[in-house]
């Protein structure tokens, strides 16, 4: 008996295409919302070194000649960035 088998050309093997569609659907959809959280957790990331980075600048910019007022309006900026870290974190 041969390993090798005599298929008829004639009648072409037909796939089920609405079943692989369905699957390759499910399969993007999935990937996409994953991608979608992993986006929404990069941004969050993001407000926090942003925020770190804005009260950094304020404070390189006073650093020259600081008076007591800029130094405690960066010092309420910076407590107002952690509430709102803190605030954000719980929720």
């Amino acid at each position: 008996m041969s390993a090798f088998q005599i298929v008829n050309e004639d009648e072409p093997q037909q796939q089920p295409q609405a079943a692989s569609n369905q699957a390759a659907q499910k399969m993007l959809l999935f990937a996409l919302g994953q991608l979608t959280k992993r986006a929404v957790a990069g941004i969050s990331a993001a407000f926090s070194l942003i925020g770190l980075g804005s009260v950094w600048a304020l404070w390189y910019s006073v650093l020259g000649q600081p008076s007591p007022v800029q130094l405690t309006g960066i010092g309420m900026y910076s407590i107002f960035l952690l509430c709102l870290e803190v605030i954000r974190r719980k929720m």
